[in-house]
Formats: structure tokens, C-alpha cells, sequence
């Protein structure tokens, strides 16, 4: 469960040896309540003298993160709800107050240190996504989130979107190319899958002629038929996510084999 993917990175990004898991009870239709169950690391060996030892107050403090009001796990979703999307400017520490500080352009939104581990983690923040990925369904508005020391927090649809990761630009290049049609769409929001010899992957077909062409059955498509592309690649990080697009801009030439003419078809 995702939710259980967040209490144990959570303990990762404090240094804390812990494996937790959840135990999930249904209290009325649509509301649950969730046991914590965390076990550290040769745990029944040390259970004599647990208490008072560093790793109980490494327990405490990882259940005052996840479930301990505003620097908790409660925090970071009551976080993202203020920011509403937005890329803090800078994040500033008060090592006095105890606090940590997300600067935007018209306001400062004010959290307790150790939420910004949270609100960084692009595992943390995926996994957030997966909870909250039920306000998707139609008919499922809100998800209310309570605790014994802190008030309702009511996450809405529009909450959702704010769990995105920001995009970050890398590179973008033009070059001519020859690609390989492995396999063609005839539906426009579909990419083309095409070969360099080598790799093999999908790509966007943006010129708008050679698509008209397709249509009015212009072009006919046969076995090792290679296109001559302007070829757009774009490089973004999502996260700690690397990603890479292709889009083809236009097709220069088509070549077509004079021996083959097996009809290439979309797949199913």
C-alpha cells in the first residue's frame, strides 16, 4: 500500500532501521483507522532493553514525524495543500523556532523541520499521488484526514494536482535521422513506433502533410520501409526521474523497398 511506502521511506530519509507496516480496520462506510506496527532491526533481542535505549527514542520520534500534528506525515499533506502547486522560491531554516520556511512569491508557508525531507522525496511524493489517487473517481470528492492532535484536513479534486513533481528542462536537439517503421498508428493521439537499427521506441508524429498523405491513403507502408525525419528530442527530470521524448517534426523522404510488399498494420 502506498501509504506504507511513505512511513518506511520516511524512516530511510532519517537514518532510522525500522521496517513498518499498516493494519487497516474499516470503522463506517467510506473511514478507516490505521494501526502503526513498526519493528526494528534484531528487535526481540533488544526488547529487555528497548526503553530508554536510542532505538526507542528513534520510535518516538518517527511516530511524532508521521502522525504528530504539523511536523508529521498530517504536515506534508496539510503543506501541499497550501502551496497549491507552487515551486517554492527558496526553503529557509529557523533553527531558533524550530521551523522550516517555504518562500513563494506573495507569501511564506511555515512548517516544523523534518517535513522538508518529506515534501523533497520524489518517493514520498509519488506514493502521496497513489493515496490520493481515488479523488480521480468520479463521485469521490474529499478525503478527510483526522487526528488525535491536530484538526480535519479535507484534501479536495484540485488538492491532487499539487502532488506533482515539478518538471525540470535538460535539453532539446533537432537532428535529420533514418528510422525504421516497426509500427504505425492511424489514430492521431498515438506515436509511431519506429527503429534506428540499434534502439527501438516511440515517437510523436507531428508533420501534419505526411499525416494528411496517410490519410487520404497517399502513403503506403511496406516491410523495412525507412523514413528520413527531422527528429526533435526533448530531455526532462521529473523528480529523480530521467525522461525522453521524440517527436518528428516532419519526414524529409520516404523510402520505399522495391522487393517487399508486405503491408506493415497497427497492431491490435
Amino acid at each position: 500500500m502506498s501509504l506504507s511506502d511513505i512511513l518506511n521511506e520516511t524512516a530511510r530519509l532519517l537514518g532510522y532501521d525500522f521496517e513498518v507496516s499498516l493494519r487497516i480496520k474499516s470503522t463506517s462506510r467510506g473511514s478507516f483507522e490505521v494501526d502503526l506496527i513498526v519493528m526494528a532491526k534484531d528487535f526481540f533481542e533488544k526488547l529487555i532493553d528497548f526503553f530508554g535505549s536510542k532505538e526507542y527514542d528513534a520510535l518516538k520520534k518517527i511516530i511524532e514525524l508521521l502522525f504528530g500534528g504539523s511536523a508529521s506525515l498530517y504536515g506534508l499533506f496539510k503543506l501541499f495543500k497550501k502551496l497549491r502547486g507552487k515551486k517554492p522560491k527558496a526553503i529557509n531554516f529557523d533553527s531558533d523556532r524550530n521551523i522550516t520556511v517555504f518562500v513563494l512569491d506573495d507569501e511564506s508557508v511555515e512548517t516544523f523541520q523534518g517535513v522538508e525531507k518529506l515534501y523533497q522525496s520524489p518517493e514520498i511524493r509519488e506514493n502521496a499521488k497513489k493515496f490520493l489517487k481515488p479523488l480521480e473517481k468520479e463521485g469521490l470528492n474529499s478525503i478527510k484526514i483526522k487526528t488525535e492532535m491536530e484538526e480535519e484536513l479535507v484534501l479536495e479534486k484540485k488538492d491532487y494536482s499539487s502532488f506533482e513533481m515539478p518538471e525540470e528542462f535538460l535539453s532539446e536537439s533537432v537532428e535529420t535521422k533514418h528510422f525504421q517503421i516497426v509500427q504505425l498508428s492511424f489514430k492521431e493521439e498515438n506515436k509511431w513506433k519506429l527503429s534506428d537499427g540499434t534502439n527501438t521506441f516511440f515517437v510523436r508524429m507531428s508533420d501534419k502533410n505526411f499525416l494528411a498523405k496517410v490519410q487520404n491513403n497517399q502513403e503506403g507502408f511496406f516491410k523495412d520501409s525507412i523514413l528520413k525525419v527531422k527528429l526533435k528530442t526533448y530531455q526532462k527530470r521529473i523528480g529523480a526521474k530521467l525522461e525522453t521524448e521524440y517527436e518528428v517534426l516532419e519526414v524529409l523522404e520516404h523510402k520505399k523497398p522495391s522487393d517487399e510488399l508486405r503491408l506493415i498494420f497497427e497492431s491490435s
